[in-house]
């Protein structure tokens, strides 16, 4: 698929005070698609498997004053780097999980393929190719006039 997995992120605490702890990844991470309301972060995983919410500096910031979840553990992108926020449990977290969408798939994965299946979701392929056929080929979706035949008929 287009999700593509980050495993075993490792993460320095950066800040510590009375009931918060941040974290930030030592990676950067490579460029993400943007989406209308949000990034391409799409989860992130604690060793253990639990998802961790997704969020920004600004949620970070209230999720203290929230009834049920104010001891999750909240993660955000920041200059390219991921940033998690312990609400000072103190767990001692560590390594991490992300998967991401990224804009180029060859950031994240030396290995990646070229030969390979494009990993875009397949309702998108017909998009894609009506964009290259208008945009970058300048086919046009009309028959074009026939101006050599005389096909206006005026004699």
């Amino acid at each position: 698929m287009y999700v593509q997995t980050i495993p075993c992120v490792h993460i320095d605490r950066i800040d510590s005070t009375a009931g918060h702890i941040e974290y930030r990844s030592d990676i950067e991470l490579p460029k993400l698609i943007d989406f209308h309301f949000r990034t391409g972060l799409v989860y992130v995983k604690d060793m253990f498997g639990n998802l961790i919410q997704l969020g920004n500096e600004t949620k970070m910031k209230y999720q203290k004053y929230r009834k049920y979840t104010c001891g999750d553990y909240i993660a955000y992108i920041k200059n390219n780097r991921l940033y998690v926020e312990d609400p000072g449990n103190d767990h001692q977290l560590e390594w991490v999980e992300i998967g991401v969408i990224a804009e180029n798939p060859a950031d994240i994965n030396e290995c990646f393929d070229p030969d390979s299946p494009y990993p875009a979701p397949a309702h998108m392929i017909p998009v894609i190719k009506d964009m290259i056929f208008t945009k970058e080929l300048n086919i046009m979706h009309q028959m074009p006039s026939d101006e050599t035949n005389n096909s206006r008929d005026d004699m």
